[in-house]
């Protein structure tokens, strides 16, 4: 499968979702919808036949594959919870925050696994740690009044906060290893943008629910996780491919996350547009 069926099948996903939500689809649309980004990117990955391979961009391939697939679940379960679709006593936004859990752990990984390929080390400045964890930490602060008093809400959230910051550092320790500029979009910062939009997309998640509900906060926290979810694919796909591949995506990749980020404007401009015209548009 080609780099550009890949740039493309997840804004044609998120266009999905936009109609749905938009037109008032019933509940069920809107789960099965909800989910299919997430799951265009870690099927695509699993068509592309990152399980039957050996190496470390097969390692890394697959890992990324595994964590979008684990999206997908945590987004189905948040969607249930969201639409209060839950059996009863059914811990839907928990059990959804541990599937998200997973996949950034094994994105972690996977980002490790592509360091040690190039024998980087981790970032020595030490402001580079704490502006990280510091973030996390702070935010974690302002949940934790809205948390108690569920003890398995603080220690769930609480791991959660640990778990996205050390995937971020991760993408950066990886960036830092490959030792090129920032403007030359190479897989290493092509993660590096997929795992920083995921920490600000969690980040409005959880404001949203615990601390104050925002105006259009779905439209902000979708458009800022389809992109993550997006660039994260895109990261894997340009890992080993020719100059000239790399340049193709990077361009779908960039007009992409341009164009989802009209679903956080306003959804009707990703229905109308079908994505495919922004896509255009940024080449």
């Amino acid at each position: 499968m080609s780099l550009e069926s890949l740039a493309l099948c997840t804004p044609a996903a998120v266009a999905l979702y936009a109609a749905a939500a938009h037109f008032g689809a019933p509940s069920g649309v809107l789960l099965a919808c909800k989910a299919l980004p997430a799951l265009g990117v870690g099927a695509h990955l699993w068509l592309d036949g990152c399980w039957a391979r050996a190496g470390l961009a097969a390692r890394y391939q697959r890992a990324v594959c595994a964590a979008a697939l684990g999206c997908a679940l945590g987004d189905v379960l948040l969607e249930l919870d969201k639409l209060a679709l839950c059996p009863a006593g059914a811990p839907c936004f928990l059990a959804g925050l541990a599937a998200f859990l997973c996949a950034h752990v094994l994105l972690t990984l996977g980002f490790r696994t592509q360091r040690a390929a190039r024998g980087g080390t981790w970032p020595r400045a030490p402001a580079f740690g704490v502006a990280i964890y510091g973030y996390c930490a702070l935010l974690f602060t302002q949940l934790l009044p809205s948390l108690h008093p569920d003890p398995v809400l603080v220690l769930g959230v609480g791991a959660y906060a640990i778990a996205i910051g050390t995937m971020l550092f991760s993408a950066c320790a990886w960036q830092h290893s490959a030792r090129s500029p920032i403007v030359d979009l190479e897989p290493p910062q092509l993660a590096v943008a997929g795992a920083a939009l995921f920490v600000l997309s969690d980040s409005l998640l959880a404001w949203n629910r615990f601390v104050a509900p925002f105006p259009h906060a779905q439209r902000w926290i979708l458009g800022t996780y389809f992109s993550a979810t997006q660039l994260l694919g895109l990261s894997v796909r340009t890992a080993n491919a020719p100059q000239r591949h790399r340049q193709v995506s990077y361009r779908l990749g960039v007009a992409c996350a341009q164009a989802q980020g009209l679903f956080a404007l306003n959804p009707r401009w990703a229905i109308a547009m079908g994505y495919t015209k922004a896509i255009h548009k940024g080449l």
